[in-house]
């Protein structure tokens, strides 16, 4: 019997940590491409994982910079893949110890994007911002090449010019919860856009918010972001459902919209 109780007593906290990416603040070891599990956390806070698809393509520890007593950080970085095609990929970074630090940096500062939210400011951050990044996977470095070359190995196929959503929760005692998701706008319907340029790109909101599919798609991405937005509080309590009615960003492309006519200009003589 105490065989048993003494054997109980080790295998505990390996339960505990089994799906905490950072134990002991450290990177836990994985392999290129494993399933991220459902119940994951990062530094204790609970990760969206609503569609289960997610995999591991590297975790990342650093630390803090700028204060006289560093916070160590961890970032899982994943990716998404169906059939041949890339989906998203994802980063998200947490905290993993507190301490007497406040994050100085200004999440919802730009206005030259498409979307932007901030539901609070200064020292408690809560702000969305969703914006085009042109050039994507163009110059990968470190697990993100591996990444790279395991996509071109089994002929999948990532777009040039991608979205970007980011989600940017930081509080008091240095705590600091950030989603980025890069997500493939082709599988909405739209066509591939090369332009190498951010600011010629057709996807820059000078050009992208005067078209009317793209500003529909914009717009319903912009919905499911700020309700992914309304969920960062309990995130950063640690709640376990904090994301559990968050769908995935695909439920915004609805296979029954009809595309938005677009109207000819007024020709005036």
């Amino acid at each position: 019997m105490k065989k048993f109780i003494t054997l109980i007593a080790i295998l505990v906290p390996i339960l505990t940590w089994s799906a905490e990416l950072f134990p002991n603040e450290s990177p836990r070891p994985f392999t290129l491409a494993d399933k991220l599990e459902q119940d994951a956390t990062i530094g204790g806070y609970p990760i969206w994982n609503n569609e289960s698809k997610w995999r591991i393509y590297d975790l990342i520890q650093t630390s803090s910079t700028g204060a006289a007593m560093s916070i160590p950080l961890g970032t899982v970085r994943l990716f998404q893949t169906e059939g041949k095609n890339w989906v998203a990929s994802m980063d998200v970074q947490s905290n993993l110890r507190r301490g007497k630090l406040i994050w100085s940096d200004v999440p919802c500062k730009r206005d030259d994007i498409l979307f932007k939210m901030e539901l609070i400011g200064g020292t408690e951050d809560n702000c969305l911002t969703i914006n085009h990044v042109t050039t994507f996977m163009e110059n990968p470095s470190g697990k993100g090449t591996e990444l790279y070359v395991l996509l071109k190995e089994q002929g999948i196929n990532y777009p040039p010019t991608v979205l970007q959503v980011k989600l940017t929760r930081q509080g008091t005692d240095g705590k600091r919860l950030i989603y980025t998701l890069w997500i493939n706008p082709e599988l909405a319907g739209f066509t591939r856009e090369s332009e190498r340029s951010w600011g010629r790109n057709p996807w820059h909101k000078s050009m992208s918010l005067r078209d009317p599919n793209k500003k529909l798609f914009i717009d319903k991405l912009s919905t499911w972001g700020m309700n992914f937005l309304k969920k960062m509080d309990d995130g950063l309590r640690q709640r376990e459902t904090a994301y559990a009615e968050i769908p995935s960003w695909r439920s915004v492309i609805d296979s029954n919209n009809q595309p938005v006519e677009i109207k000819k200009p007024v020709t005036l003589d």
